[in-house]
């Protein structure tokens, strides 16, 4: 047993990226996209809008600036959840991870992928700083079936470019990622359902409790609710729009692996927050 734990480790070591691998040009292996800093499709983090960028950092990883590429407390709450539920119900991954897995893992769920993520999320860490790992991320990650990164997503859900996104686009943005195929059913049918509108509340929320955004910024993002998607027609791509319907007929559900899951309501005191937005 020890000698086939050592020839997994082994493997997993020979097949981390090099550093310059890392830090140049390459097509994510997700979903054959193409990631280049130096490209016109690429966007630097200066010109995605920060309501973006909190956003995703309050619902998917507050202690995203403070760990070295992986939350050992989140990593022992989803073992715990996992072993309980026997299943891969919970991810506890971070930002850098998620990076690690579209760029160069699979969607594969298994116990040699998470060893070669977490081990390749800490040769990330090394390399980039912190901007360059949540800028990357935001190029690559998946919006909706066929949709990947900020510049597509803006353009697709919204018809603007990344830098002029507003809070509550943000907080849709980021409500997306855990199940981006499933949750963009209330685009689909122009209208919030009911889950998406109370996760929509909670992040807005969390961006004001963690001062992200102002108390008047909140409130207007929360009284735009109402209107959001109308009117959208004009904005469309009757292509992607086909992909969308095609994609979503089952409705909404929640996601089976998010690395920290929103709770279906606000939290009625700062002790009930989750400890990754805790740290923000």
């Amino acid at each position: 047993f020890l000698a086939v734990v050592i020839a997994l480790i082994g493997a997993a070591l020979l097949t981390t990226p090099r550093p310059d691998d890392i830090r140049g040009c390459l097509t994510a292996k997700m979903h054959n996209i193409r990631l280049c800093p130096t490209e016109a499709s690429y966007v630097k983090l200066k010109n995605i809008s920060p309501h973006i960028r909190n956003a995703v950092l309050v619902s998917e990883d507050g202690g995203f600036y403070d760990h070295k590429g992986i939350d050992f407390y989140e990593l022992r709450m989803s073992f715990e959840e996992n072993l309980k539920e026997g299943r891969f119900a919970r991810g506890g991954s971070t930002l850098t991870q998620q990076l690690a897995k579209n760029v160069y893992l699979s969607g594969e769920k298994s116990l040699i992928r998470k060893a070669r993520e977490a081990l390749i999320a800490l040769q990330i860490e090394k390399i980039l700083s912190k901007d360059e790992i949540l800028e990357r991320y935001l190029n690559v990650v998946e919006f909706g079936p066929k949709i990947y990164g900020v510049k597509q997503a803006s353009s697709f859900y919204f018809g603007r470019a990344p830098s002029e996104v507003t809070v509550l686009e943000g907080a849709w943005l980021a409500f997306l990622l855990p199940n981006p195929t499933q949750y963009s059913a209330s685009f689909r049918k122009r209208e919030l359902t009911r889950f998406a509108r109370t996760q929509l509340q909670t992040i807005v929320r969390r961006m004001a409790r963690f001062q992200r955004i102002t108390r008047d910024e909140e409130a207007l993002a929360l009284a735009q609710l109402e209107n959001m998607f109308k009117p959208v027609e004009e904005l469309i791509d009757p292509a992607l729009e086909a992909e969308l319907n095609q994609n979503t007929e089952g409705g909404e559900i929640e996601a089976t692996e998010s690395p920290s899951a929103l709770p279906t309501e606000e939290p009625s005191s700062p002790d009930e927050t989750s400890p990754a937005t805790e740290e923000l």
